[in-house]
């Protein structure tokens, strides 16, 4: 199956009888979703937290069958060894901190990085004459790990720095780690985020409407915008390389920028709009990234839970821009290189670390050295074609690949008539899918709350959002399961 699927990682021993649950899917918007809702209102305030963590650990059961039980052993652990940290001196802190750092990572290692590792191991010592020598492990790569992983490090280290009391409740607890609408694919939430909220939240008609409209939004960007132009990209993307022309390869990464942001801003505004229901205010994750004027502007306002978890847990405890020009650089190779890395096991994922990291590092450069800095529109056109530039080696098999397409793209490249050109991809919808996807994600940013009080818009968003959730559920209808492309991750 295509990496942009739910493709498992080599091959789990045990035979998988459970399917995937997504927001997008009738199973979960149909059974799901009313039944938890209704067990959620119907039930007193004592109970309500129960509700939610035994609604969580069912989503995630049915999702990932077996691999529920590391989410079990990520709960304990955590809370444990923050229990253990409250009670210890500190002399023994650090060794706590890092027997829970430890339990965090090596899960994530052995099941998401072991074969990438042995793969690569095996290459260079092939080159030595030894062929094989290391077994190569086989895993489904379980939903959510990096996530939840990420979640258990910051809330462990968060405690060890006294920056947040550790948690007095297990159920509290494991329902901050278990949360369904965020546990399979963010945003990263950190426990200060959710403490206050988990023991006592208030609920109403309107909040309950704002988190259904959130959540309508973004179940429409996802069926309507982000899975009709993924057809294309992935027609395109998965064309014979001496087919494509350099207008055919722009239809195909165009269509792509614009799936992956509306297939995960579209996930992380049903998560968002989720919490809003059930009374938990979880973290924005995007703003308008497409807008900015500069690599660095877009890591601000792209998957901004996760930046800002490299920015606090990687990027300053190495120092940061602190330490001089050649630190800083270093330091911001390091962050993108495990950025890369975080997102899957594969050199493609690694470059493309590497290569926002080196964008970073010439911006910083350029600014520092000669007070050079992008800016208005040549700024937004020429980081737009960076950003796409990178999404070549997110999207491609292999850095062959994307190199090739690449040439494709810059028209450097010999290509021989293929059996489709731009104008099969260009249909009507497709053109129209095209026109409001790039009107939505250029979008100015939200205005403050106080502004958007004001105008028509606050007055029909609610309309518009049953229109385009009823169009998205008709939409889904005919379609085939399609998940989305972070639950990889």
């Amino acid at each position: 199956m295509d990496r942009h699927g739910a493709a498992p990682v080599g091959a789990w021993p045990l035979k998988r009888c459970f399917l995937p649950v997504v927001f997008s899917s009738p199973l979960f918007l149909f059974v799901f979703l009313p039944v938890v809702f209704l067990a959620y209102f119907a039930s007193g305030d004592r109970w309500r937290n129960a509700v939610l963590l035994v609604a969580s650990l069912l989503f995630y059961t049915v999702s990932a069958g077996g691999y529920v039980l590391l989410l079990f052993f990520s709960i304990g652990a955590n809370y444990a060894l923050g229990r253990q940290m409250e009670r210890c001196e500190d002399k023994r802190r650090r060794l706590v901190v890092l027997t829970a750092v430890a339990a965090n990572m090596i899960p994530l290692f052995v099941f998401k990085y072991s074969g990438f590792a042995a793969l690569s191991a095996n290459s260079v010592l092939g080159h030595l004459g030894f062929t094989n020598a290391i077994p190569v492990p086989a895993w489904f790569l379980p939903a959510g790990i990096s996530f939840f992983t990420f979640q258990g490090l910051a809330y462990v280290i968060d405690v060890y720095r006294k920056e947040t009391p550790p948690c007095a409740s297990l159920s509290e607890f494991a329902l901050f780690k278990s949360f369904f609408p965020q546990l399979v694919a963010g945003p990263i939430v950190r426990y200060h985020n959710l403490s206050g909220e988990l023991k006592s939240r208030r609920h109403s008609t309107i909040l309950v409407q704002e988190g259904l409209v959130r959540f309508g939004f973004g179940l429409s960007k996802k069926i309507l915008l982000a899975d009709n132009l993924g057809r294309v990209a992935d027609s395109v993307f998965g064309s014979p390389s001496a087919s494509l022309d350099p207008s055919t390869a722009w239809v195909g990464i165009v269509c792509y920028t614009l799936q992956i942001f509306f297939d995960f801003s579209g996930y992380s505004d049903m998560a968002i709009g989720l919490g809003r229901v059930f009374g938990l205010s979880l973290p924005e994750n995007f703003n308008q990234p497409y807008r900015s004027a500069s690599i660095t502007e877009f890591w601000r306002r792209w998957h901004m839970t996760l930046s800002g978890w490299f920015r606090d847990y990687v990027y300053f405890p190495l120092g940061g821009n602190r330490k001089g020009a050649m630190r800083t650089g270093a330091n911001l190779l390091i962050v993108f290189f495990l950025c890369g890395l975080w997102h899957g096991a594969s050199c493609t994922f690694v470059i493309w670390g590497f290569f926002h990291g080196l964008l970073l590092l010439i911006e910083r450069t350029l600014k520092t050295a000669f007070g050079i800095q992008p800016r208005g529109l040549p700024g937004r056109v020429l980081t737009m074609v960076l950003v796409m530039i990178g999404w070549v080696f997110f999207r491609a098999h292999s850095p062959g690949t994307a190199l090739e397409y690449l040439k494709h793209l810059g028209g450097v490249a010999a290509a021989q008539p293929g059996l489709f050109g731009p104008m099969h991809y260009l249909t009507a919808n497709n053109v129209t899918y095209l026109v409001i996807g790039t009107l939505v994600a250029l979008w100015p940013e939200r205005r403050p709350a106080t502004e958007e009080q004001s105008g028509i818009w606050p007055a029909i968003r609610p309309a518009a959002a049953v229109i385009v959730t009823l169009l998205a559920i008709v939409g889904q209808a005919p379609q085939s399961f399609n998940p989305f492309i972070y639950f990889q991750f």
